[in-house]
């Protein structure tokens, strides 16, 4: 939803497509330079606590892009130092939440909820940027032209918000004990 709102957005400002570039190459750029060490990190520390400070990490992100939105923001690089900050936060968090799933299901249910984890992860690929699209335009028709990343930009750090919490309600399944 993002990613989509920030391409309107900075669109809408500059009236560049460079700018539209600019936007995949200030994550991707992140995100290639630490994606080794990302993973080396997933495996060292805990999972769950890489996945909860990469969520409020976005959900920072999606505050601050708020403000710029709401401040009628004129200039974009602050959008593209915010969206570099969300590339080092999808670095960190690709690698922990993919081996996630393991250390949270029991292993006769694994092969269903790995099968589930990539179902969703599709689904939320494909019904994400459509549904802040959507709801972009939604906004930008009834409340006018600037409104549209502002709605978008609220209603997910408020998605967000809510990904914190049922993370934070996650636990980790107990080691089987080993009996003699």
């Amino acid at each position: 939803m993002i990613i989509m709102a920030v391409g309107w957005q900075v669109y809408h400002l500059t009236g560049r497509v460079l700018d539209l570039g600019l936007i995949g190459l200030s994550q991707f750029l992140p995100f290639l330079s630490l994606v080794l060490f990302a993973g080396h990190a997933a495996d060292q520390f805990d999972r769950r606590l890489i996945i909860l400070i990469c969520l409020c990490a976005h959900g920072i992100c999606a505050f601050l892009l708020l403000a710029f939105a709401l401040g009628d923001l004129k200039s974009t690089l602050p959008i593209f130092a915010v969206l570099g900050v969300l590339g080092v936060a999808r670095a960190f968090q690709l690698p922990a939440s993919q081996s996630f799933v393991p250390t949270i299901v029991p292993a006769a249910s694994l092969r269903n909820a790995l099968a589930v984890n990539s179902s969703a992860n599709q689904v939320a690929t494909i019904a994400g940027p459509s549904a802040g699209g959507v709801l972009y335009a939604l906004a930008e028709t009834g409340l006018g032209r600037t409104s549209g990343a502002e709605m978008v930009y609220g209603a997910a750090a408020i998605l967000l918000v809510a990904a914190v919490v049922t993370v934070l309600l996650v636990r980790k399944r107990r080691a089987p004990s080993v009996r003699s």
